[in-house]
């Protein structure tokens, strides 16, 4: 398509294509972290009703951390139990277990159900809340990528605006495919999905048509079959549909470029069997979009974006590899007559499913060597690559009972936990407070002016923000199992007095013993804005926190572009940069 084409030109730092849930996630957060963003989508409204349905535990956290959980949980149901059914011995059939739905440690131990067409409202509403929209009827039809003449914005999109019938050209720095352009950016632009999946998993048990009408009428009858001797009667159908079973997963979530990023069903595909579809998308656009603002920003090399393809694919094939095994029991005479066999791999996979146990791998992001005493039998210990579990603390400013996850929005800073202990007024405290308010502190280190001393830290929560703290990357925590009554705010030694609203007390060590945190030893916890722990360490290495943000972060004083030399070789169209 040629470059002079006539239409509107329209500049943005993130494009994100399809408005499914994936892509919503995607905009949402980049908007949060201060990022220029436009979202399309080729439907001219959003869906209503049916599709994805089951939101996760995992997932429910981080949308409690965007303030999205309270207005969903109010139009869903909560399904905090699962039945098995099968024949008994008299092939009559019958309940053969209950159990819970989510045994994983989470406040949210149960899935929350509501159909796509809420969960779209929700990220429909709070956009708007925040003064966008999604640009419907528009459509990607080509894009072009030239890291040479254009390094400011290298990507060039040409949408079909189908109200207007013109061809627009978007240029944009990076762009995010969603479900909705899978079409455009997976088939035309990045490998084949790859479906190595064993014969016959793809087909159904029965063979549905296409017609909703008939596809009706025989699910009708196979469900009258099925729940014999019981009753029961379909009185209205909301929503109807073949859902066509196919696990597949792409060779590269990204170009080489960098540029062109794929998330949800564009990357991934599963049977919705163990309900995850949906999710995994989510965590998808939660995993990628704060480290784009960090690039964007400048704040961060870009070799923070090869992250995004190694963690979430790891965790997609391992799910898929769940799913193929789940999914073929559907296929088996045997396993359908015995529910117990269903009933098996479903409890072996209930960290997993939950998203609560997800961890990725060594690498730039998290360090799996634990230098701090941890007790690994606790209930939540903290371990690099799984995410931060919450836990109920007192804050110490004013009192009040807080969830920690009430106090830490979505707002693509970084996390770091001081586990205190009991160790207010020991040397050790002193030595790290001295530390952290020194020009090597990690809380101040890459500050846009060079170090410096920290202002006063705004209150925050998931529900208000404080424009005054923009400029900080890494947030304070400090929790401590000391009485907080007997210890004067004011006179904690800098910086932590800066941070006060950031100070907890943690009653009876409670929250320490869960996560395996001694009182006596405490422990350092640097948590990345997507809620996963980048490394454990004691409380004598501060310097361990600095470094590891090194591997990563830019210093502004380097003069760093973060359009410039990275991209200088990135010479070669896209397409033969996919080659």
């Amino acid at each position: 398509m040629p470059a002079n084409i006539p239409g509107v030109n329209v500049f943005m730092d993130v494009l994100v294509v399809g408005a499914g849930p994936s892509g919503y996630m995607a905009a949402l957060t980049l908007v949060r972290y201060g990022v220029d963003v436009r979202i399309i989508d080729k439907r001219p409204v959003r869906v209503q009703n049916g599709y994805a349905s089951g939101l996760q535990p995992r997932t429910q956290e981080i949308l409690q951390t965007l303030n999205l959980l309270e207005p969903l949980d109010a139009k869903g149901n909560r399904m905090s139990e699962t039945a098995f059914w099968g024949p008994d011995h008299n092939g009559i059939l019958s309940r053969c277990f209950v159990g819970a739905e989510v045994t994983s440690t989470t406040n949210f131990p149960h899935v929350l159900v509501a159909d796509q067409g809420v969960t779209e409202g929700a990220f429909d509403d709070e956009l708007k809340s925040r003064s966008h929209a999604v640009s419907r009827s528009m459509e990607l039809v080509h894009y072009t990528y030239d890291g040479i003449t254009d390094r400011q914005w290298p990507v060039t999109a040409y949408v079909r605006n189908y109200s207007s019938g013109a061809i627009e050209v978007w240029h944009t720095k990076y762009l995010i495919g969603g479900f909705r352009a899978y079409v455009q950016l997976q088939q035309k632009h990045l490998d084949k999905l790859d479906g190595n999946i064993p014969a016959g998993l793809v087909h159904p048990s029965i063979v549905l048509p296409e017609n909703s009408t008939l596809l009706y009428e025989i699910l009708q009858e196979c469900l009258y079959e099925i729940m014999a001797p019981f009753d029961i009667e379909i009185t209205r159908v909301s929503w109807i549909s073949r859902y066509r079973v196919i696990q597949s997963i792409a060779n590269r979530f990204v170009d080489l470029s960098q540029r062109v990023y794929l998330v949800g069903d564009a990357c991934h595909t599963q049977s919705p069997k163990a309900g995850q579809s949906m999710n995994l998308g989510m965590l998808d656009s939660y995993n990628l979009t704060w480290k784009l603002s960090l690039v964007l920003k400048g704040m961060a090399s870009p070799s923070l974006l090869e992250t995004y393809q190694m963690e979430r694919r790891y965790i997609a094939n391992q799910f898929i590899e769940f799913d193929i095994k789940f999914a073929h029991l559907y296929l088996q005479k045997e396993a359908l007559g015995s529910p117990e066999i269903f009933c098996t791999v479903w409890k072996q996979s209930h960290g997993f499913i939950s998203g609560c146990s997800h961890r990725y791998l060594d690498g730039l992001l998290t360090r799996s060597s634990i230098r701090a005493r941890i007790n690994q039998a606790a209930k939540e210990p903290l371990t690099p690559g799984k995410r931060m579990h919450t836990m109920s603390l007192t804050r110490h400013m004013d009192g009040t009972a807080v969830d920690l996850l009430e106090d830490m929005p979505s707002n693509g800073r970084f996390h770091l936990f001081v586990f205190a202990g009991k160790l207010m007024t020991f040397a050790v405290f002193k030595a790290l407070a001295n530390s952290l308010a020194s020009t090597e502190s990690p809380l101040t280190y890459f500050f846009k002016d060079g170090p410096a001393r920290p202002e006063v830290f705004e209150h925050e929560n998931i529900r208000q923000s404080d424009v005054r703290n923009r400029d900080h990357y890494l947030d304070l925590f400090l929790i401590h199992s000391s009485n907080h009554l007997e210890i004067e705010l004011s006179k904690l030694p800098a910086p932590f007095s800066q941070w006060a609203t950031r100070v907890y007390e943690d009653v009876d060590g409670i929250g320490h013993a869960s996560h395996g945190v001694s009182e006596r030893d405490g422990a350092l916890a640097p948590v990345r804005p997507d809620g996963i722990i980048g490394l454990v360490t004691s409380l004598q290495n501060p310097k361990g926190i600095l470094d590891y943000l090194k591997d990563f972060m830019l210093e502004f004083s380097s003069g760093y572009d973060p359009f410039g030399a990275a991209f200088r070789d990135s010479s070669c169209s896209l397409r033969d940069s996919l080659g």
